[in-house]
């Protein structure tokens, strides 16, 4: 059965129990079930063919439910008896693993003993090409201690990596291997609560968003001031300030390359791509020290510059500058009022929103701070006209 929108569905049966044409495991078959993306597929090896993996596959999502017909895929070695069947998918690839007994040998090569090992591959199912079986290299358990039985053993995927939980005397062990079967260590399974970093983020993001959202109500009530441009300015459009982000990130960005090693790795993008991720897993976000860096090294010389020369090195480049809506320089404080309203804006991540919706093109911080950013009359956009002189 499966379960949709809470109501259970009767899938298609596999076949006959006692069938001898090999459409269904006979009894003492080892099993596995493995399932993506609406597609259930069933894994079994008999008894009296050890060295075959049975396969069917069924896409359940549909009206019309079929089993594919049996197929069977030569395996490397011959499955032991006393075993237990894994399927699990890691990284888009389907692995079909078992557990087997590996004997211990001394010096000279003679047996003193018999230990557990997780031995198995995967099977291309990307329809390109007839399934076939890979194997990879032998997984040894033996890290999880004598006298371990297939039944003590359970396997499961976890990111891009196989992990072997074992069930002991004195609680649970856990081994890590790679997608090729390589170990990559392990240590005992520790049952623990919520993690006290991951609810400190909570808290903060919730703070941060409450202060957004009290901020932005009470400049939503408050009257607009006039604006009065210095002579020969317009409102900065949009284009023009992405650009002077762009280029005011690219400094700090390399310089936090250079700092951690990756610019000498070819980490460019792969850095990136780490710290985007963190939106998936915010919990991680406290670990991540390379996008603390990069956040204070940005904070640090965009707020330098606004405050000797009322221009970021990006917004100097682009040909922009801050003023006040009085179209005067602005004092220290307004500058420091400015900057600091980034951490709030980036982090609950509305600064865009605030720059599409305002008329002036100013973010939170701009508001708090009675500053506009403005640029020559040249790159000037149709939403920018009609502002000049407060009009």
């Amino acid at each position: 059965m499966h379960a949709v929108a809470g109501d259970w569905c009767v899938l298609a049966p596999l076949g006959l129990v006692g069938d001898e044409s090999g459409a269904v495991p006979r009894e003492g078959a080892h099993m596995a079930l493995a399932e993506q993306n609406g597609r259930l597929m069933f894994f079994w090896v008999d008894t009296t063919k050890p060295g075959s993996l049975m396969m069917r596959a069924l896409e359940y999502g549909r009206r019309q439910q079929q089993w594919s017909a049996p197929r069977a895929l030569a395996l490397r070695e011959e499955v032991p008896a006393v075993s237990r069947l894994f399927a699990l998918w890691l990284d888009k690839t389907l692995y079909v693993l078992w557990t087997a007994p590996s004997e211990i040998k001394d010096a000279a090569g003679v047996p003193v003993g018999s230990a557990l090992t997780l031995r198995g591959g995967w099977i291309n199912t990307d329809g390109k090409g007839e399934a076939e079986f890979h194997g990879i290299a032998t997984m040894p358990l033996s890290a999880g201690g004598s006298g371990l039985t297939a039944e003590d053993v359970a396997v499961g995927p976890a990111e891009n990596a196989i992990v072997a939980v074992m069930a002991r005397e004195d609680g649970l062990r856990a081994l890590v291997f790679d997608s090729r079967g390589t170990n990559l260590g392990g240590g005992p399974v520790v049952v623990a609560g919520p993690r006290r970093d991951v609810l400190i983020g909570q808290n903060i993001a919730m703070v941060l968003l409450a202060l957004m959202l009290t901020l932005s109500l009470w400049q939503w009530r408050q009257k607009p001031a006039a604006l009065t441009l210095p002579a020969g300015r317009v409102i900065a459009p949009l284009h023009l300030r992405a650009g002077a982000f762009a280029l005011d990130a690219l400094a700090p960005y390399i310089a936090v390359l250079v700092i951690t090693g990756d610019w000498a790795n070819n980490g460019y993008i792969s850095t990136l791509i780490t710290w985007l991720g963190l939106l998936a897993s915010p919990e991680d976000l406290v670990k991540a020290t390379d996008l603390f860096m990069f956040i204070g090294i940005y904070m640090g010389h965009v707020l330098a510059g606004e405050l000797i020369w009322h221009r970021s090195l990006g917004k100097y480049l682009v040909g922009l500058e801050v003023v006040t809506l009085e179209g005067k320089a602005p004092a220290a404080g307004a500058m420091v009022v400015r900057n600091l309203g980034r951490v709030r804006e980036y982090a609950v991540g509305v600064v865009l929103l605030y720059l599409i919706m305002s008329e002036r093109r100013q973010r939170l911080g701009d508001l708090l701070a009675r500053t506009v950013v403005v640029a020559k009359p040249g790159e000037e956009d149709e939403t920018t006209k009609g502002t000049k002189d407060g009009k």
